[in-house]
């Protein structure tokens, strides 16, 4: 995988609705990434999160409170889909807490 980071966008649940305050992530959980001013049915990137297996030292998104307002997300690329089609099936999966800034930062 690639370390990227996608700017500028808001993070909703897996079916696109928009999460209840104080709403945390949960581990091996996909998000969606959109952009700040998107529509409901806007394309988007799909976020997984996921501890890392074997680092019990390492910070986790698992339990922390999903940010309400635009943020930057960096993460490692990964292809979770059948490699034989070799196409689509991509997420972007953050490794500790920090990987997730407010706008602006």
């Amino acid at each position: 995988g690639r370390l990227v980071q996608v700017r500028d966008v808001t993070i909703r649940m897996a079916d696109g609705s928009v999460p209840a305050a104080g709403t945390r992530f949960k581990d091996d959980t996909s998000y969606r990434l959109v952009g700040a001013d998107a529509a409901a049915d806007a394309p988007y990137v799909i976020m997984r999160v996921a501890d890392a297996e074997g680092c019990e030292g390492m910070p986790s998104l698992d339990g922390a409170a999903i940010p309400s307002g635009v943020v930057h997300v960096t993460g490692v690329i990964s292809q979770f889909a059948n490699r034989e089609t070799g196409k689509g099936g991509y997420q972007l999966m953050p490794r500790i807490p920090a990987d997730l800034a407010p706008a602006g930062k």
